[in-house]
């Protein structure tokens, strides 16, 4: 029958994603250790190192706890789950995303989870997901560009610029539920159609809420760059370091 094919084939499936990761692992290690001059790095320790650190796994679940509570206020209106099954969720995302070209398995991995039903729409809230956190790297990134230009080239233009882009940004972001009503209305092809449906939705005051928590983990994951630049012994300051880390998001 269709189940005892189902639970033959999980198990097997299980153990190869199991060998495919620690096998993809120790390729990663081998090919580091092979192509990277580790005589010249400052391996010193020091207690100091070892708080930076520390502070890193600290907000590691910080991090991915924001991400998850993210994840719940997204499809809340789609399928009410608890903040375990969300953390599932989006655990299940990130694992598939890693063995996929630019993450893109982190989508259909992301709403497994889900109801078959809900999947579609699980997969529309993602992309708003998606399109915040862009948005945030972008406007960040271009306010870093911005101190870049005036501080280093003295060019007002890439502010001006800067200025602009975000501004369009947060407008597109403030008036998405009434381009995704108005696509609606206007496209015939149902897949289409149940998109812009679910994204239309959306209520200026749970966009408002994503957009800051969206802005909270840019902060976390940013402080968590910074503080491995520390780790790895590299003498920068934080404004700059926060200019090169918002300027590496953007590009």
């Amino acid at each position: 029958s269709k189940f005892n094919v189902k639970s033959k084939f999980l198990p097997i499936l299980k153990s190869l994603i199991f060998v495919l990761a620690y096998g993809y692992l120790i390729y990663k290690i081998v090919n580091f250790f092979t192509h990277y001059d580790l005589s010249q790095a400052d391996f010193s320790f020091s207690w100091k190192s070892v708080l930076y650190l520390l502070f890193v796994l600290i907000l590691l679940p910080i991090n991915w706890g924001i991400e998850t509570f993210k994840w719940q206020l997204l499809i809340k209106k789609i399928q009410n789950i608890s903040f375990i099954q969300a953390l599932k969720s989006v655990l299940i995302g990130l694992f598939i995303g890693f063995f996929t070209p630019q993450r893109i398995g982190e989508i259909p991995g992301r709403v497994l989870t889900l109801n078959s039903s809900n999947r579609a729409a699980g997969m529309s809230m993602m992309l708003v997901g998606s399109i915040i956190q862009t948005i945030i790297n972008s406007s960040m990134g271009l306010i870093g560009l911005s101190f870049l230009s005036l501080s280093w080239l003295n060019h007002r233009w890439a502010t001006i610029w800067s200025i602009s882009i975000i501004f369009f940004l947060l407008s597109m972001l403030l008036f998405l539920p009434t381009i995704a009503n108005y696509l609606k209305s206007n496209f015939s092809n149902e897949k289409i159609k149940n998109v812009c449906c679910s994204l239309s939705k959306i209520s200026s005051k749970d966009l408002a809420k994503l957009f800051f928590i969206t802005l909270l983990r840019y902060i976390i994951y940013s402080t968590q760059f910074y503080l491995c630049i520390r780790f790895c012994h590299i003498n920068i300051s934080l404004s700059e370091a926060a200019i090169a880390i918002s300027c590496i998001y953007l590009f």
